[in-house]
């Protein structure tokens, strides 16, 4: 049985009018803490996250995670009493697709994999962008290197374009700094409705909050007790 806590039952209205849990799920550990997971452990996972309360998932097709996440969804709206407006799905254009004429290739990707309609906030994972070398033909994603003419005001008339086109319900940021974040305000038609970045008690970000403020801009805070399991990422990478 369904449990919701007084912690997953809480939302915040966001300047685009909808409604968010303040405490969701990231599937990013799911991937980078234990590599990547058999899909029926992950469906095992969300269903667990699920059956505790938890409606919002924060998803992104870099952590190639998101056909098992959208599995799990589907089995669980598929029972009675379950449905899809219970759900706060977020997902991302990743820094491979950071260009506009990308923006909805990803997104319709992200929808297929997740066997959604809509996405309830897609986010612009990272400020800067990826591009495949010439050539390479070996995977979809390809050997990356940095693409220098990444243009952040053509991509967010483009997640503007997701919107009108019903395919997610609000738009938003994820690791941008407080001078990319004015520059997208100071000529949107939406407004982000969501920052996403690191938040903890090492790293408290009060200028990122003073600006998501005065913006009426809700910040949303990943790994909210640090990154733990990155210390011996690093020292083996040391």
């Amino acid at each position: 049985m369904d449990m919701v806590s007084p912690l997953t039952d809480r939302h915040v209205t966001l300047n685009s009018g909808h409604d968010m849990p303040l405490v969701g799920l990231g599937c990013s550990k799911i991937f980078l803490q234990y590599g990547q997971l058999a899909d029926e452990s992950i469906v095992s996972v969300i269903l667990d996250a699920l059956g505790s309360g938890y409606r919002l998932f924060d998803c992104s097709p870099g952590w190639a995670n998101e056909p098992a996440v959208g599995k799990a969804l589907t089995q669980w709206c598929s029972t009675a009493g379950n449905t899809r407006d219970q759900l706060f799905v977020v997902t991302k254009l990743p820094p491979y697709g950071n260009r506009p004429e990308d923006v909805e290739k990803h997104l319709r990707a992200s929808l297929n994999d997740l066997q959604l309609d809509y996405v309830d906030l897609f986010l612009v994972h990272m400020p800067f962008g990826l591009k495949r070398k010439v050539g390479d033909s070996s995977s979809d994603i390809g050997n990356m290197q940095m693409d220098f003419s990444t243009d952040h005001i053509a991509i967010w008339k483009m997640m503007e374009t997701m919107v009108e086109l019903g395919l997610t319900k609000s738009i938003g940021l994820s690791n941008f700094g407080i001078r990319q974040i004015r520059k997208i305000c100071a000529v949107a038609k939406i407004l982000p409705a969501v920052v996403e970045v690191e938040l903890h008690g090492n790293l408290q970000q009060k200028a990122m909050i003073e600006l998501c403020s005065t913006h009426n801009i809700q910040l949303l805070g990943f790994a909210p007790f640090g990154s733990p399991h990155k210390a011996s990422m690093i020292m083996k990478n040391s």
